[in-house]
């Protein structure tokens, strides 16, 4: 039996957020952060963009964030950057 697009989703995410879950200690990223909407100027990327997984094998690029719209592209970015964002959108929210 083929899985529908919905089971697929949940499973994608449920695997995702294991993954997060496990390896956000690693970069000093708290479990909280997943999921988490950061503003971006980097590059090329210029809009809001949401923290979707982590690439434990990538040493350059293993944060990858979804673009939050229609496109639903995905791009891996550095540590630094996403650890500063993040930590700039938590003290905006106090």
């Amino acid at each position: 039996m083929k899985p529908t697009r919905f089971s697929e989703k949940v499973d994608k995410f449920a695997i995702e957020r294991n993954n997060w879950n496990r390896n956000c200690h690693r970069y000093n990223l708290n479990p909280s952060d997943f999921h988490q909407v950061i503003t971006l100027n980097y590059g090329r990327l210029h809009g809001k963009y949401k923290v979707v997984d982590l690439k434990p094998r990538s040493k350059k690029y293993p944060i990858v964030v979804e673009e939050v719209g229609n496109d639903k592209k995905r791009w891996e970015l550095p540590v630094g950057i996403v650890r500063d964002l993040l930590t700039l959108t938590v003290r905006a929210e106090y």
